[in-house]
């Protein structure tokens, strides 16, 4: 990966354009409003964060790079990511639907 490639932060990048700090704030909104799909939420983290997560930065229990692409290519398509209140509602979709088929 050349320098450059680096994400900030703040975004995720993607094929298809990235998720923005707005985008990333209507999606921490949108959970913090629904109590009953914080276990599901921290259920998924956990499952989705990179092997050995806390040896490398970013130490947090992200995902990889190429699974957040692939998610997004196959929600979205060639349309792009989410970004505002359409990010959050997204979500609150992704985990109602986990949480109604946990052992999908």
């Amino acid at each position: 990966m050349a320098r450059g490639d680096v994400n900030k932060p703040h975004e995720v990048k993607s094929r298809g354009g990235s998720v923005g700090f707005v985008a990333l704030l209507a999606m921490g909104w949108a959970i913090c409003r629904r109590v009953d799909l914080w276990p599901t939420a921290l259920t998924l983290v956990r499952r989705m964060a990179r092997p050995l997560w806390y040896r490398r930065f970013p130490y947090l229990p992200v995902p990889t790079r190429e699974y957040v692409e692939f998610r997004l290519s196959t929600a979205y398509g060639q349309a792009g990511v989410p970004s505002g209140p359409a990010a959050g509602s997204d979500l609150i979709t992704y985990l109602e639907w986990a949480k109604r088929y946990p052992h999908v």
